[in-house]
């Protein structure tokens, strides 16, 4: 089996502006509630008091720091955020905006 191409050590970080940051926030849910919120100039998930840094690698994809853990975010057919995809390894799990 080929590697995923997303692990890998050189993985690029790119700006967002704050109005693409914004329209990713909000609450998710699928096999529990995830709550993604802008934090500074990046979006963080947020679990209480406990803020992981998402880091934006293209307008729709984000991963955390030193993990294989992958967020894809799915817009309808009119641009709206309506669900986020979370990749780790080979689980994924599929959230939809509340």
């Amino acid at each position: 089996p080929g590697k995923c191409p997303w692990v890998s050590l050189s993985r690029k970080v790119i700006r967002l502006p704050p109005d693409v940051l914004a329209r990713y926030a909000g609450v998710y849910e699928g096999g529990g509630s995830i709550t993604i919120a802008v934090d500074g100039n990046q979006l963080a998930m947020v679990s209480g008091a406990n803020k992981t840094p998402l880091l934006a690698e293209s307008e729709t994809s984000f991963y955390i720091s030193n993990t294989n853990l992958r967020v894809e975010f799915i817009r309808d057919a009119t641009g709206a955020v309506t669900e986020m995809v979370v990749q780790q390894g080979t689980h994924q799990e599929r959230a939809r905006r509340r």
